[in-house]
């Protein structure tokens, strides 16, 4: 045989013959569709490429499955490939019966074709890449929730974001035009909150005081689910809730109770619920934003996506995380972009005021850092700083703290000084060990009553 042309397996010893009779390289077993030989000739390996071809009919179909598998395991370095004959042609039909050959070429060529996908891979061409004009990319909520993306809302503990994410999610939903100022772009759109947390009582609490600060349509485009405290898998529930509610945007508020994996510090663990997540968005077509949480401490670092709790396959499997952070003024939330795939990624850093179960937009911060910080920290570095000139050298400031704070150590003192020049209270000059007085301490009273 030709080994340059590819091997066809076919049912029966009248099929190879007439293959063969047609400049067709095939071979056949002598016990049926799904029976196998032990023996593979090594002959085998000399093709590139080996096609089954059996006969169209279901034990045709269940015999090239099963040998397709059994190839794949134990012949390596070839294409191993399946050819079927048109649905529409005669049960039992081979190539043997009349315009048989016509059909098994048809057959052949179209299995010898580029897939379009191989498992879980989308195969593209530079062809394919040159003629495809792909969507364009959306946002639902411009600048903090992007469309038909796996996104969360990710943040520390207080910082109140699942109030942001059902604010979202109902401004959505009601078909505002913009949600804390930020304009809506694709508004009206069904919305199913998956709860995992707080439960019915306090759901409905959330969902009166915030529709409270709205003109309700009452228009079915907003679907709640909620449990009690056990830890379920919610994956299957939610696809039998989408039978009733076609959802274009879910809230999973939050993703770590959404599974029974109770360790998010495994790799493997994390991509078991992001599978999920990329699974919900492909079969409904819908955009899926997840709450989340930072790890416990590390305040003063604010807005570093490293901070979201779970291993690092979380953060590289989403496609748009927000981080949010509490601040050291009670009403104030500041949040900030951490990735994005879609768009351009503003790092800018928002302000978001919580008041009266309300988030409103406060703007740009500028200077974020003074906002981390806690008051008692911020206090002492006063404390040293309100006896220094405008322009001290560092052994000022240790005599200053070691006059005031006797009982700390030196290195405790140029610990502070070190900590203090990253913010806007202690800036670094060019000369050796001199520094210049910052911005003072800001009053949360200044920026209640912007």
């Amino acid at each position: 045989m030709n080994k340059h042309k590819p091997l066809i397996i076919v049912e029966g010893e009248k099929d190879v013959i007439t293959m063969m009779d047609n400049g067709i390289n095939a071979v056949s077993s002598s016990a049926g569709a799904t029976s196998i030989p032990k023996y593979i000739p090594p002959q085998f390996y000399e093709f590139k490429s080996i096609i089954i071809l059996l006969d169209n009919d279901d034990w045709g179909d269940k015999g090239n499955d099963k040998l397709y598998n059994e190839l794949k395991s134990k012949v390596k370095g070839q294409r191993i490939l399946q050819a079927y004959y048109d649905k529409s042609l005669p049960k039992g039909f081979d190539c043997s019966d009349k315009n048989g050959i016509q059909e098994a070429k048809k057959s052949i060529d179209k299995a010898l074709q580029l897939p379009s996908q191989i498992g879980a891979f989308k195969i593209m061409t530079d062809n394919y890449m040159t003629t495809t004009t792909p969507p364009q990319a959306e946002w639902i909520i411009n600048t903090l929730l992007p469309k038909d993306q796996t996104s969360a809302l990710a943040g520390t503990t207080g910082s109140r974001k699942s109030y942001m994410a059902m604010q979202m999610a109902m401004s959505v939903a009601n078909g505002e035009k913009d949600c804390m100022g930020f304009p809506i772009d694709n508004t009206g759109l069904k919305v199913l909150y998956v709860d995992t947390e707080i439960g019915e009582a306090e759901g409905v609490r959330r969902f009166q005081r915030i529709k409270s600060k709205m003109n309700w349509k009452g228009n079915n485009n907003w679907m709640m689910i909620t449990k009690g405290g056990s830890t379920v898998d919610i994956w299957d529930t939610v696809r039998e809730i989408m039978n009733w509610h076609r959802a274009e945007l879910i809230v999973i508020d939050s993703l770590y109770n959404s599974t029974k994996i109770d360790d998010f510090s495994k790799g493997g663990n994390v991509a078991k619920v992001t599978d999920e997540l990329y699974k919900l968005k492909d079969e409904f077509d819908c955009t899926t934003l997840s709450v989340c949480l930072f790890n416990i401490g590390g305040n003063g670092v604010g807005l570093d996506l490293d901070r979201m709790s779970g291993a690092s396959q979380l953060k590289n499997n989403l496609e748009f995380v927000m981080c949010m952070t509490k601040t050291n003024v009670e009403s104030l939330n500041i949040a900030q972009v951490g990735k994005v795939r879609a768009f351009y990624h503003d790092t800018s850093v928002l302000g978001f005021e919580f008041k009266d179960y309300e988030f409103k937009s406060k703007g740009v911060i500028n200077n974020a850092k003074e906002l981390l910080l806690s008051e008692n920290k911020k206090a002492k570095w006063m404390d040293v700083l309100e006896d220094l000139p405008d322009e001290f050298h560092t052994t000022q400031w240790l005599n200053v703290f070691n006059s005031k704070y006797q009982s700390l150590d030196e290195r405790t003192g140029t610990r502070w000084l070190s900590e203090a020049k990253k913010t806007v209270f202690v800036e670094e000059m060019k000369g050796r060990g001199m520094y210049r007085k910052g911005l003072a301490l800001i009053e949360s009273e200044s920026i209640e009553a912007e």
